[in-house]
């Protein structure tokens, strides 16, 4: 996804001069000692605090699950958890619109390979390696769903590992274009928190909204804290499925100079809008 968001830059947003690329540096290697000193000052120098050892010593006797964090997530602090979601669902929302009202044109012919240089065939080898690797990511992520409770995994990564196989998917296809229909990904958004409210609205039958609800299928411990589970790796899938159609496509953000609401012509008492030479590279050029 990052490198769907580079590829949507400017022809020259990757050139700058050497002092701006130095000072970017500093800044970059000042930011990371600067979150060292804040971890090891704020966490690193203390024992683990009381909430924290409670936790666990009981939450495995409470929630039937040892993975003390997906427990919390999902059960303890699960109505926390719900309105993350909820952030997410809207943030999905916010981001189509945003996306949706940039105005795009095709890439120009000779300035960018993408739609004109990608021939079917260079996509056979990554088309004969999907068809192994999506299988196999697939059942991975009903694996890491399924046993998020007591191990490392649960719907949020599940929905990462899924995702990766419809990246994989996308990129073995010939050319750019969308990986689902234009409204899978909000159905999946919007499908995945009616799925977490509906855990929580099953919890009512026991007394409070998200309560986890436990039992046995097939000799294996479930809880309704899965539905819930299974609304996050919905509702992340949605998000990235969108974030692919929207930055995947063949046409990239902007318009014509001549379309721009703040350009103005020969007939306009102010003076015409300045042109910028695509070919300055130097740092002012840029700046302009």
């Amino acid at each position: 996804i990052i490198m769907f968001v580079l590829r949507q830059q400017p022809e020259l947003f990757h050139r700058t001069s050497r002092p701006r690329s130095a000072r970017a540096g500093i800044m970059a290697i000042a930011a990371g000692v600067a979150t060292f000193l804040g971890v090891w000052a704020l966490l690193g120098r203390h024992e683990r605090p009381e909430i924290a050892m409670w936790y666990l010593r009981e939450a495995p006797g409470i929630s039937g699950g040892a993975n003390v964090v997906n427990t919390i997530l999902v059960e303890f602090r699960a109505l926390d958890t719900m309105g993350e979601l909820s952030v997410l669902g809207m943030a999905g929302v916010v981001i189509a619109a945003v996306v949706g009202s940039i105005p795009r044109h095709p890439f120009l012919k000779g300035t960018h390979p993408a739609p004109f240089t990608l021939p079917e065939v260079n996509s056979i080898p990554m088309r004969m390696l999907c068809r192994a690797l999506v299988p196999v990511l697939s059942v991975l992520a009903f694996v890491i769903f399924m046993r998020g409770h007591n191990d490392p995994g649960g719907g949020f990564i599940a929905a990462l590992v899924a995702c990766a196989a419809v990246v994989a998917r996308y990129l073995s296809k010939g050319s750019d274009g969308p990986i689902v229909k234009q409204n899978t990904p909000f159905y999946l958004t919007g499908f995945g928190m009616l799925t977490a409210l509906f855990a929580g609205v099953l919890g009512l039958t026991h007394g409070s909204f998200l309560y986890p609800i436990h039992g046995h299928i097939l000799h294996q411990h479930v809880t309704t804290s899965m539905i819930f589970d299974l609304g996050v790796f919905l509702a992340v899938l949605g998000m990235l499925t969108l974030a692919i159609n929207a930055l995947g496509g063949p046409r990239r953000p902007g318009a014509d100079r001549d379309l721009l609401p703040f350009t103005r012509g020969s007939n306009h008492p102010l003076p015409q809008t300045p042109q910028v030479d695509a070919s300055d590279t130097s740092e002012a050029g840029v700046s302009s």
